[in-house]
């Protein structure tokens, strides 16, 4: 017989959609509390309320402090992957030459 492995009830979201159903839940008067919203989507309690009273996610607040915009991020990405689908690894030299470039184009 196999082995049973521990179920989750937690729903299989990302994070931000976690926390986002959550705050919705809340909302929508779904979920009567915030540590139930929490609980129920895996969530820690003082983050959620932070959420819910305004503060945003790392990223979002500290975006204007990136050298690089996440579109020129994703453009590297990119790439990166384009190079190992034609069986090239990427250098570090060529990595650092594809971001001076982007950089030079986003402040022109």
């Amino acid at each position: 017989m196999p082995r049973v492995t521990e179920r989750n009830n937690i729903p299989k979201f990302t994070l931000e959609q976690r926390y986002e159903a959550a705050l919705t839940g809340l909302d929508t008067v779904v979920i009567s509390s915030l540590p139930k919203a929490a609980e129920a989507y895996g969530l820690p309690n003082s983050t959620l309320g932070h959420r819910k009273n305004g503060r945003q996610t790392r990223e979002i607040a500290h975006q204007e402090q990136h050298t690089i915009t996440p579109a020129a991020e994703k453009a590297i990405v990119k790439w990166i992957l384009k190079l190992d689908d034609f069986g090239f690894s990427p250098r570090i030299d060529h990595l650092m030459g594809m971001v001076r470039h982007l950089v030079k184009l986003d402040f022109q």
